[in-house]
């Protein structure tokens, strides 16, 4: 919860320091908070990276992710983050078991890394196993689970990369369950 100990709360409770707080996301069993400076704390569990402070400890307060600035826009599922960045360019961290990074070759990463040829961001949102963009020019890129179909592609491929999903144009935004997308 943030707020340095274990015990549940039954009424709202301020967490010490979350002031300056430009958005919020969560997922699972983590918090992370965009801050109005463009730096982003963490807290919560961390089996995987994915509070992307270069460890696998529980934080149970705020901490800030060490080099990360510059950040606009969070999404996290609780396994994985992605920020954008003010230069509209990604940065990923935490489980990639399907891709969901859109980084291959690595399993998990417990630092943020960024996403390779991926500019030009508007809008990220985290699926529990995938990822979706909506790029500044109304396209749509998707990428990791695609078991269900998740990732709009008309097949179940998992894709490891950002990859354009074709004949959607003309979106202004994307809203997500945990393993289904919405376009408008």
């Amino acid at each position: 919860m943030g707020l340095g100990d274990n015990t549940n709360k039954n009424i709202p409770t301020t967490i010490p320091g979350l002031i300056g707080v430009k958005e919020i996301s969560i997922g699972g069993f983590i918090t992370i908070a965009l801050m109005n400076d463009g730096t982003v704390k963490t807290w919560g569990e961390n089996w995987s990276g994915e509070l992307g402070v270069g460890d696998n400890y529980i934080k149970n307060r705020p901490t800030t992710i060490p080099g990360l600035t510059g950040v606009n826009q969070i999404s996290t599922s609780g396994h994985h983050t992605i920020a954008v960045m003010n230069d509209g360019t990604v940065q990923a961290w935490g489980t990639n078991q399907s891709g969901e990074l859109g980084i291959p070759n690595i399993s998990s990463g417990y630092t943020p890394t960024i996403i390779p040829g991926l500019t030009g961001v508007k809008q990220i949102l985290t699926g529990s196993l995938h990822t979706v963009a909506l790029m500044n020019d109304g396209t749509v890129m998707a990428w990791g689970n695609n078991d269900s179909g998740y990732l709009g592609f008309g097949d179940t491929t998992k894709r490891t990369i950002p990859t354009k999903i074709p004949g959607l144009t003309a979106v202004k935004q994307i809203l997500k369950g945990s393993g289904h997308t919405i376009a408008v």
